[in-house]
């Protein structure tokens, strides 16, 4: 029963991540064919800041509520904080952003603001989707998602048939939209509705600096783990030409959909195992690990066949030995990420959420030091080996921290 129910839910959760990214990767596909490289860039700009803020203006808040939540009373007191923090985060950005406007002349000005608040909008429904994970409600996001969907296709559309759109019509669409997809969610929620909202005005410092402090390692975990994970995107094309830059982001297009995997089997593991002693987490966590990593291995099996055409179709290379490595590399770094996002959610489950924000610094230490070792000596394929080595890197320690803690019990 139990293994039915942690299925169902990682195929709804799939499902609706796969939506939700779908829907958002096909409008930037339709825009760049639309805009034009120079428009789409400044919208990309503008977008990417958007993006940046969903992990960092709760602060840690995901998965601490998904840790912390098991019934509607326990959890509301921690998600109206974590909207407060939310929203502290976010006024304190505004205002940095304000502050480096002055000396830095960027034209228009509003436009920084207008992606700051749909950031904030984004955020929002992040956590409003976090929190009712936390009671293993994955359907309803689904539904929201199937929801937002419609909306986007609407938008495609008339961007579609109104070529002549401005970036600032877009984004004012794209507020209207996420406005009310928050709206509807909340409408239809049965756990939380606006009335219970307005306890996030209530603001008292001392709690809210409280709050801070139980989320700090996974707030810095979050920052951390971004650094790890995009900080080498951000380096890179100032070390490699645009043509080198060009390939490595291609390959990475092939691990991409799998980022989605992690996240739904993390998000669906701890609320597996939240909760249960030492024992009981082990044993769930493994008898998971071992079904998806056999089917994980099956579909890289088959991907590795199917290379060549892989490589021609999606990522426009030809099949030669450094772009075999290339796509070998790639299969690593899906396994070991595969692999560490779900020893992480196991430490998380222990509480040794310290431990795995020590982890991922070294990961993102590893990154940084691979950049500037391989990249000159090893062009492309070296590009791809700096972010396939830190997440290595990153499972093996975890994998061996994470078990020992868990054979711990066994031995008492």
């Amino acid at each position: 029963m139990l293994q039915k129910k942690v299925v169902k839910d990682l195929i709804v959760n799939n499902l609706s991540q796969g939506l939700q990214f779908g829907s958002r990767w096909f409008l930037n596909i339709v825009l760049l064919s639309i805009l034009g490289g120079q428009l789409f860039g400044e919208f990309s700009f503008l977008y990417s800041i958007s993006n940046i803020l969903v992990p960092i203006l709760p602060f840690g808040s995901y998965v601490f509520l998904m840790k912390e939540t098991y019934n509607t009373e326990g959890g509301m007191g921690s998600f109206i904080m974590s909207l407060q923090i939310q929203f502290v985060f976010f006024i304190i950005l505004v205002l940095f952003a304000s502050l480096i406007l002055v000396f830095i002349d960027y034209s228009p000005a509003y436009r920084i603001y207008v992606a700051l608040l749909l950031g904030y909008i984004f955020s929002f429904n992040t956590l409003f989707f976090y929190y009712l994970k936390g009671f293993g409600n994955f359907l309803f996001e689904l539904k929201i998602n199937i929801f937002l969907t419609a909306l986007l296709v609407v938008l495609i559309g008339v961007v579609y048939y109104y070529p002549q759109i401005d970036i600032d019509f877009l984004f004012v669409i794209l507020i209207l939209i996420n406005l009310l997809t928050s709206i509807v969610s909340v409408c239809f929620s049965k756990v939380i509705n606006f009335k219970e909202l307005k306890a996030v005005l209530d603001f008292d410092v001392s709690k809210v600096i409280e709050g801070f402090k139980e989320r700090k390692f996974f707030g810095f975990q979050d920052v951390v783990t971004a650094s790890f994970s995009q900080g080498g995107m951000l380096l890179l094309p100032i070390l490699i030409t645009d043509v080198m830059y060009g390939g490595y982001r291609a390959f990475l297009l092939i691990a991409t959909p799998f980022s989605l995997l992690n996240l739904a089997f993390s998000q669906v593991l701890l609320n597996q195992i939240k909760g249960k002693t030492t024992e009981l987490i082990g044993k769930t966590f493994h008898q998971l690990q071992l079904i998806f990593v056999s089917l994980l291995l099956i579909i890289l099996g088959l991907m590795y066949f199917f290379r060549e055409y892989i490589l021609l179709y999606l990522v426009k290379q030809e099949m030669t030995s450094e772009n075999n490595l290339s796509f070998i590399l790639i299969c690593v770094l899906i396994l070991s990420s595969f692999l560490y996002s779900g020893y992480e959610m196991v430490l998380v489950a222990l509480d040794k959420q310290k431990v795995r924000f020590s982890i991922m610094i070294l990961g993102a230490i590893t990154n940084l030091a691979a950049i500037f070792l391989l990249l000159p000596k090893y062009g492309l394929t070296g590009a791809v080996f700096t972010t396939t080595v830190s997440a290595l890197v990153v499972f093996i320690i975890i994998c061996l921290v994470s078990e020992v803690y868990l054979s711990k019990n066994k031995i008492k």
